[in-house]
């Protein structure tokens, strides 16, 4: 059965490899199960999902005409229309995939700066916005921010793919990282390694672990290969300060440690930063930018287009003052009289 779906310009078919058979892309007969091979032509049909680019299995949307179309119906079902990502808060986000898989183009993610043959997800509205799967379910609700003078950054925690810290200029993973989410701003930095970092206790005691814990540059032991939060037994950098006990060799993120205290340093910045007269609305102040530019050009285009239209009113009255002067002359060179009427003098 046929189906018109917005995910591709043709109907598609769904096709499942584990009990039915495919038609070749060639001559249409059915290829031989499991290799997928046709013994009419001897093609062999190798390719991927254009959605998580694994080799296609199971039940699969093909192109009901010749298009190297090819999609897991999971991925399909998986994966939303539209979603709304803190990154691009203004906008919905919607599902874009290639057309066809012979289309080798790559998009770049404006969260992880990773490259993807995937699908992504891009703004609705046009804006020059896109963010791979591994970056579309990272979201928060609700959303711990942190507005730091023009930026107005987000807070990713524990992240699974790699930013570079504007600050450190280390990539790294399984860390906390606040993202800008003004648009195509790049701006990222370490929990660690942001203003916050002055602010935070030298020794504090939380239920993560029976003793006060103390903020230490790094913890690494020799002989490890690995090493992991003891308060959410995730990966850690060992590269990281963390929080530290000595004594029970207790180890763990510090926004772990700092969760239920980290709201009120973020308040108690952002206050302090109102206070000096430094703080802005980063997303306000954007806009605020292309409103003025766009004004700007929206007056050279006024301007321009009245001298446009003093032209034309010039022009208009030169041809309508050449059609009166013109239709004057001729009525005097050539007199009209149908019905006789003239007098004739001899």
């Amino acid at each position: 059965m046929e189906l018109q779906h917005p995910i591709h310009k043709h109907s598609i078919v769904l096709y499942d490899l584990n009990t039915g058979v495919l038609p070749c892309c060639h001559c249409r007969n059915p290829l031989e199960l499991p290799d997928l091979r046709c013994s009419s032509c001897r093609y062999t049909l190798i390719t991927f999902c254009l959605g998580c680019d694994e080799p296609i299995a199971g039940p699969i949307y093909t192109c009901s005409r010749e298009c190297h179309f090819f999609l897991h119906q999971s991925c399909l079902d998986k994966w939303p229309a539209e979603i709304r990502h803190p990154l691009h808060p203004i906008h919905p986000l919607s599902r874009h995939l290639k057309s066809t898989h012979k289309d080798v183009s790559e998009f770049k993610c404006d969260c992880c700066s990773r490259w993807t043959r995937r699908f992504v997800y891009q703004c609705s509205r046009g804006c020059d916005f896109r963010i791979c799967l591994r970056c579309a379910p990272l979201n928060q609700d609700p959303p711990l921010t942190l507005t730091d003078g023009k930026h107005q950054l987000f807070l990713f925690e524990n992240t699974t793919f790699e930013k570079k810290c504007t600050v450190c200029d280390r990539t790294d993973r399984h860390t906390s990282i606040f993202i800008c989410t003004v648009p195509k701003c790049g701006y990222a930095v370490h929990l660690t390694c942001s203003n916050l970092c002055s602010r935070f206790p030298e020794k504090i005691k939380n239920d993560s672990h029976f003793h006060a814990v103390t903020l230490t540059e790094f913890v690494k032991e020799e002989g490890w290969t690995a090493y992991y939060c003891d308060a959410c037994e995730q990966t850690r950098d060992p590269a990281h300060p963390v929080y530290h006990c000595a004594d029970c060799h207790f180890a763990a993120h510090v926004g772990c440690v700092l969760s239920e205290v980290l709201p009120t340093l973020i308040e108690e910045y952002e206050t302090e930063a109102k206070a000096k007269g430094v703080f802005v609305y980063p997303w306000l102040a954007k806009l605020d930018e292309e409103i003025e530019m766009l004004s700007g050009k929206e007056a050279e285009l006024r301007s321009k287009l009245g001298a446009v239209r003093s032209n034309l009113g010039t022009l208009e009255s030169e041809r309508s003052e050449y059609i009166s002067c013109s239709r004057h002359r001729f009525e005097n060179k050539y007199s009209f009289d149908p019905l006789g009427l003239q007098q004739v003098t001899i």
